[in-house]
């Protein structure tokens, strides 16, 4: 999972006042007249991934941000409609998010499935346990991502199931 925090203030004196740290590991020279970012963030040396989304955020709105969730959201959904209207194909939930469980019927073991389509590294999808089976995960973050790139996906499948009955 990913991290993001921040901490805004209206008064820049009080960052001094939050972030006031002493530790001896945090000297970094004193003598150096620059500013000094590492001793104003959440986890100290840690990257400033909150800055990222507060560009976004200022580029794109909460107009935006709403869009591109809910458009994640609705291609889950479309993909997930997709998924189990093939014959050889099993969702065996809803999705509630940007997230699609399924497996492939024709194959007892979906961790082969998991391993190889990760191996070949032309999709990335992730490998779960529901109700005591194994299933393939799929999580829709690009919202460039279509239904012809499920189709290639599910072909990628279908090949592998071939390949190793041969």
């Amino acid at each position: 999972s990913s991290l993001c925090g921040a901490a805004l203030f209206k008064n820049r004196k009080n960052i001094q006042k939050v972030f006031h740290q002493k530790a001896s590991y945090l000297n970094d020279g004193e003598a150096f007249d620059t500013f000094k970012f590492f001793p104003y963030t959440l986890e100290c040396t840690k990257p400033a991934y909150g800055l990222k989304v507060y560009l976004m955020y200022a580029l794109i709105g909460e107009a935006g941000f709403s869009y591109h969730v809910e458009s994640l959201y609705d291609k889950a959904h479309d993909f997930f409609e997709f998924l189990n209207a093939q014959e050889d194909f099993e969702c065996p939930i809803k999705p509630e998010s940007n997230i699609i469980v399924f497996k492939y019927s024709k194959v007892e073991d979906q961790k082969f499935i998991y391993d190889s389509i990760l191996k070949d590294g032309k999709f990335h999808i992730t490998f779960t346990e529901f109700e005591n089976k194994e299933w393939l995960r799929l999580t829709v973050m690009n919202p460039l991502t279509e239904i012809k790139h499920i189709e290639i996906l599910l072909d990628e499948i279908r090949a592998l199931q071939q390949r190793s009955s041969q």
